[in-house]
């Protein structure tokens, strides 16, 4: 522990101050931030950030999804949401498409162009954790990785509803 007077150097931005480093959520709020820092810097030479990211693999992952769903699932508010997509529109990295059946609703999709920068993230995203489970065994990262897993509720498919 510092004593009065004396400077605490930190190892990095993250700055885990000694009288918090045995709290639990708060280390694992620093992770946090440590990791989203070292993806965005991997994701900065594609224009992107962690939340684009998530947001371009929602897309990715299954059915055309519309922007309210896609909030609700994020859990972003819809003139953020609205921002957000604008913004990867703007970029053409997705496009907004008609719904079949409901004017008044906007599906989403990705471009070729962002379905080939989503692609060339993946190995962006590798050195990112590369570099963040660096301090770690592969068995200790294989554990954390299943254990953190364990701690968030998983989620429940439901059937969607077409219209």
């Amino acid at each position: 522990m510092a004593k009065k007077n004396q400077m605490i150097n930190y190892q990095d931005d993250t700055k885990v101050h000694p009288a918090l480093i045995k709290y639990c959520g708060y280390c694992l709020n620093k992770a946090t931030i440590r990791l989203r820092t070292l993806m965005n810097e991997e994701l900065k030479d594609f224009n992107l950030i962690t939340g684009d990211l998530a947001l371009l693999k929602i897309i990715q992952a299954g059915e055309l999804i519309s922007q309210i769903q896609l909030g609700d699932q994020l859990g972003i508010d819809k003139a953020s949401m609205v921002k957000l997509i604008d913004s990867l529109e703007k970029r053409k990295m997705l496009e907004r498409i008609a719904h079949p059946t409901d004017r008044r609703v906007k599906n989403l999709q990705l471009t070729k162009w962002g379905k080939k920068v989503l692609d060339q993230c993946q190995t962006a995203k590798l050195r990112a954790e590369k570099k963040f489970f660096e301090p770690l065994t592969t068995s200790e990262e294989k554990a954390f990785r299943k254990l953190v897993q364990k701690l968030i509720p998983a989620p429940t498919l439901t059937a969607s509803v077409k219209k």
